[in-house]
Order: C-alpha cells, then sequence, then structure tokens
C-alpha cells in the first residue's frame, strides 16, 4: 500500500504552502484508465472536491463524491477513489502531528467538526482562496484560518451543548428550500424562541439567516461545476431571489465569484 508523506498527494499538485504544522494544497487528478491502488496519508487531513465526481471506497464502503463534499481522513486511514470526470480538482489541508499538539487537538474533534460544522467547506475555500495570493501574507492567512476551522470544534463540542442544537442543524438541512419559521423551529426542538435566537452564533458561529443561505451556496456548488448550467438556472434551483443574490451570497460565503470558482 503506498504511503504519502507530508505534502504528498496521488494527483498532480497545483498549488501548495506549509504554516506552522498545516499544508494547504490544490491537486488535479485525470480520469482513472485502471483499478485505484489503496493508498493512506501520514498526517490527517481534509480533502474538499472542488470539481468533478469520483468514486471512492473507504472502510469497505464504496460512495461518490461531487463538488462540495468534503471528508476527513484519520493518519493511516486507508482510502482509493476512482476519478470519473475529464476534470477532478480538490483542495486538501493536511494538519501535522505539531499543529494538533500545540493547539490540544485530537483527530477526533476534527473529524467531528467537519460533520457537523456547516461552515467547514466555505473555510476550506477561502484557503484556497488565500493559497491564490501567494505572498509574504499568506501564511498568517492561512494560519488564521485553520485555526477558525478547528477552534470551532472545540467550541461548539463542550458537554453541556443543548440538544436542540443538532435538532435544529438537522432540520435546516432537510428543509434547506422551504420555508421556516422560528417558532416551527422551537416547537420542533422544545427549546424556546428567543433561547435559539440569542444563542445560535454562539454554536453554528453566523446568524440564523446566514446559515440557511450557506446551505443554499454549499448545494450549488456541483451546479456551478458544470460549465453548461447557467447561473440564473443554479440561483432559482437553489432557492435564490435573483442571480445577483445569488452571486453576492456566493462571493461572501467562498471569497470566490462563481465564475471565479469554475477556474479554480
Amino acid at each position: 500500500m503506498l504511503a504519502l508523506r507530508s505534502g504528498e498527494s496521488t494527483g498532480h499538485i497545483v498549488r501548495s504552502r506549509a504554516c506552522d504544522g498545516v499544508i494547504v494544497s490544490t491537486t488535479r487528478s485525470a480520469p482513472s484508465t485502471r483499478a485505484p491502488d489503496p493508498h493512506y496519508h501520514e498526517s490527517a487531513h481534509l480533502c474538499l472536491v472542488v470539481h468533478g465526481t469520483d468514486v471512492e471506497t473507504r472502510a469497505g464502503r464504496t460512495y461518490r463524491r461531487q463538488a462540495g463534499d468534503l471528508h476527513f481522513y484519520h493518519t493511516g486511514e486507508s482510502h482509493a477513489s476512482t476519478v470519473h470526470s475529464t476534470r477532478f480538482t480538490s483542495a486538501l489541508v493536511e494538519f501535522g502531528s505539531r499543529f494538533l499538539s500545540r493547539y490540544a487537538l485530537t483527530e477526533d474533534q476534527l473529524a467531528r467538526a467537519v460533520r457537523e460544522n456547516g461552515n467547514a467547506p466555505f473555510l476550506v475555500l477561502q484557503l484556497q482562496h488565500e493559497l491564490q495570493h501567494n505572498d509574504a501574507h499568506t501564511p498568517l492567512g492561512l494560519h488564521a484560518l485553520a485555526l477558525e476551522l478547528v477552534n470551532y470544534s472545540r467550541e461548539r463540542f463542550e458537554p453541556a451543548t443543548p440538544r436542540w442544537v443538532s435538532t435544529v442543524a438537522q432540520m435546516l438541512e432537510e428543509h434547506a428550500h422551504a420555508p421556516l419559521s422560528l417558532g416551527e423551529l422551537a416547537a420542533a426542538c422544545g427549546a424556546h424562541p428567543v433561547t435559539i435566537s440569542r444563542q445560535f452564533r454562539r454554536y453554528f458561529n453566523c446568524s440564523l439567516g446566514e446559515y440557511r443561505r450557506r446551505i443554499m451556496v454549499r448545494r450549488s456548488l456541483p451546479l456551478v461545476d458544470e460549465a453548461t448550467g447557467t447561473l440564473s438556472h443554479v440561483a432559482f434551483a437553489c432557492g435564490f431571489a435573483d442571480q445577483s443574490h445569488f452571486i453576492r451570497t456566493f462571493r461572501r460565503a467562498t471569497h470566490f465569484r462563481p465564475s471565479e470558482y469554475r477556474q479554480l
């Protein structure tokens, strides 16, 4: 089995930068012509699919990945993927042991942050935006964004996290295209509307309205990735009022215009 050392990838590394135990990279892979060989990384990392689709096998399970899908991989975790599209681009964020020990973080905390932090894909894209600058200020920007991603897990997953938090997150995800009132959310999770409105930012790191719009943007990524899809069609399909509203919201969440994202 192939072992990938720090900073290595099975794909072609387009750009990469290391700072304080974190390595941020952009990689591209060609369509697979044979059965994939399993491999593992010697450091924990995140992988966000930016363009294209593939089929990945991990822990005896096979699943399809598309633009906007973000996954966490533990150190030494075996996986293999078959690229199906002519263009496959991924964003990698690798966390070295020095970074984890410095900030008293475990791999399990990182994994849970990815699974339950709705802002995680956008933070990875913002890391990619910072990576493109590649100037003297880039390490500082990358370091700050990486800490914003991992510190979220430490603050969010306190032992005393209220039960309503996970219920609200699930409802917002399942009803992304349907209007929801604060009263409906409160009734479903058994919390007072005032409690949700006052404490939402503490647990979700943004306002309730912004969180809903981020879900819409995340669901737009596979559609934006399709070169034949018009932005007005994408905006309508994802529940935005118009194309201008969609572009503004997309840029605020990812730091890219949709046209820039397509070129990433």
